[in-house]
């Protein structure tokens, strides 16, 4: 499922309408720019770790914002679960209240793999 989201966010983050794969690294690692249909646009470097079970995605060119979010899949004692981490800083200057509210994006981006996973 993380793999397919690199390629495919349009299935796992509610709203996006357009992705444009700008340069393809290798496989699984990719330069990416995703519209959504209130007008946002995320530019991202993204990069997938087949050992680790982690996908990281990173911020490009963002007006406000630096940073990276990580996914990665946990499997410990028979559970399997897994972690979305945002690190994104505010850049010098830049106040995150006037641009898009992010957080409210990618909690149902997280909301919606969580129902695509337990669905199976």
């Amino acid at each position: 499922m993380l793999i397919d989201k690199i390629d495919h966010p349009d299935r796992y983050v509610p709203g996006v309408e357009k992705v444009e794969i700008v340069q393809r690294f290798a496989d699984d690692d990719i330069e990416r720019i995703m519209h959504t249909n209130s007008g946002k646009v995320v530019h991202e470097i993204i990069v997938a770790n087949r050992q680790t079970y982690s996908v990281l995605f990173k911020l490009v060119d963002d007006p406000v914002y630096s940073g990276f979010v990580l996914n990665t899949i946990f499997a410990e004692g028979g559970k399997v679960w897994l972690d979305f981490t945002l690190n994104w800083t505010p850049k010098s200057g830049q106040d995150p209240d006037v641009g898009p509210d992010w957080r409210q994006t990618i909690h149902a981006a997280v909301e919606h793999t969580k129902q695509l996973a337990e669905q199976g």
